[in-house]
């Protein structure tokens, strides 16, 4: 359990850390990967919402924004899918069960469409 806990946040991270501008704080994109995570854990119906909610207000009070960034659905997709791929030959992303609990998890190609869309549009710079 630890050994999957360790990667929580930094497969996103490591994924859009190229592709971000460079002057975007790292602590706002570790914040974003817990956020893009427990959204889709919500929608696999593996974390409930009031958790989510509750990571959101931690993430809140620490006062860690947001990135801002533009690129595309398509290249968070396939930047996340050749993180995964370093290690390992299936596409898994790590994702809370509950607060301090997380596991390595197959996310189908809808439902991570519908987020990384989401999460891309709401992080363009308008």
């Amino acid at each position: 359990a630890i050994q999957q806990s360790v990667p929580y946040g930094w497969v996103f991270v490591e994924a859009l850390r190229p592709l971000i501008p460079a002057d975007q704080p790292l602590s706002a994109l570790y914040a974003d990967a817990l956020r893009f995570s427990a959204r889709i854990a919500v929608a696999k119906e593996s974390l409930s919402f009031d958790d989510m909610l509750a990571q959101d207000e931690i993430l809140e009070r620490l006062n860690i924004g947001f990135v801002t960034c533009d690129i595309t659905s398509e290249q968070l997709i396939e930047a996340l899918k050749q993180e995964c791929f370093h290690s390992t030959n299936r596409f898994m992303l790590p994702i809370p069960m509950s607060i301090g609990r997380v596991r390595l998890a197959s996310v189908d190609e809808e439902l991570l469409a519908e987020h990384a869309r989401a999460w891309c549009e709401a992080h363009a710079s308008h």
